[in-house]
């Protein structure tokens, strides 16, 4: 039947609230603001949900979620560094990733943000600046995702991925190192969100005793 309501008329009577440049809504309901992030602002829920709602590669493997790689690193500090006591970190290393998105590694070196003051920063120092939130509000030492334990750990997840995804497997060379044998046995579970979320948030009860 058609309407007489024009294009425009929507385009044109759009609005933003003020406090919107920034802002995104969370599974909480508390909302936080990508800009300019607060340790209040930081839900652990909120964390779980996005990175069991997403996926690694961009999508493009069988889909294994931020959140069980982060317990896959997780685990491979566990079991390797036990006494590092790195575990959490290891946990939450891409906590950031629940509120902006995985950049893929060979392009997030070149990506640059401009905040509303004009700065003009990379995209790591917005992971940074998230990261230092989090550890602000969950009691995590600052810097905690660039610690040694949690980095090879991390190189040795992706090792893991790469040896296990088809896709991966196809994909040349990363110039990684061998996995070790004590972490042979490890096994991506492939967990959709649903699972990947009640996982995460169990790791994280378990480590915080």
């Amino acid at each position: 039947m058609g309407t007489t309501l024009r294009p425009s008329d929507i385009t044109l009577a759009l609005r933003r609230p003020a406090r919107w440049e920034g802002w995104i809504p969370t599974f909480s309901g508390t909302g936080f603001n990508v800009l300019d992030p607060k340790p209040e602002h930081i839900r652990i829920s909120d964390i779980a949900q996005g990175l069991a709602y997403k996926f690694r590669y961009g999508g493009q493997v069988t889909p294994v979620t931020p959140a069980e790689h982060s317990i896959l690193v997780s685990t491979i500090i566990e079991t390797l560094w036990p006494a590092s006591g790195k575990m959490l970190a290891g946990l939450l290393h891409d906590a950031c990733q629940a509120y902006l998105q995985d950049v893929q590694t060979p392009v997030r070196k070149f990506i640059k943000v401009e905040l509303p003051c004009g700065d003009i920063v990379p995209w790591t120092e917005m992971e940074t600046r998230l990261n230092q939130a989090v550890a602000k509000s969950l009691g995590m030492e600052p810097g905690f995702w660039g610690c040694v334990e949690v980095k090879a750990a991390n190189i040795l997840a992706v090792v893991i991925e790469k040896q296990q995804c088809p896709v991966l497997q196809r994909s040349g060379s990363f110039g990684l190192p061998p996995v070790p044998a004590e972490i042979s046995h490890l096994q991506l579970q492939y967990l959709p969100p649903e699972e990947a979320l009640i996982a995460f948030l169990r790791r994280y009860a378990d480590l915080k005793g």
